[in-house]
């Protein structure tokens, strides 16, 4: 979920100050920022994943079944929540 806001805005930074270290090292920063938001949001995925299989085979509940509204939430929803949360932070 790349933003074009903030790239354009590192671009403009990069152009009119590239001999400040930090404007120079900008755009690494943000996709290291990125990058660790998607490894959280997969980990936090396969965690509630393994969670709800844990608790569907034992407590055999028809609230843990799977299925696909359940798969598309718990496979999405954590990623991107994650992922917003740190766009704000850049």
């Amino acid at each position: 979920m790349e933003n074009p806001t903030v790239d354009r805005k590192i671009s403009i930074l990069y152009d009119n100050y590239r001999d400040n270290h930090f404007a120079e090292n900008a755009q690494r920063d943000v996709e290291a920022i990125r990058r660790s938001a998607t490894v959280w949001g997969a980990g936090i995925t396969t965690g509630a994943f393994v969670a709800n299989e844990f608790a569907r085979l034992s407590m055999r509940s028809p609230l843990f079944k799977l299925k696909p509204l359940n798969v598309a939430f718990w496979f999405f929803v954590p990623t991107m929540m994650t992922r917003r949360a740190f766009d704000e932070n850049i």
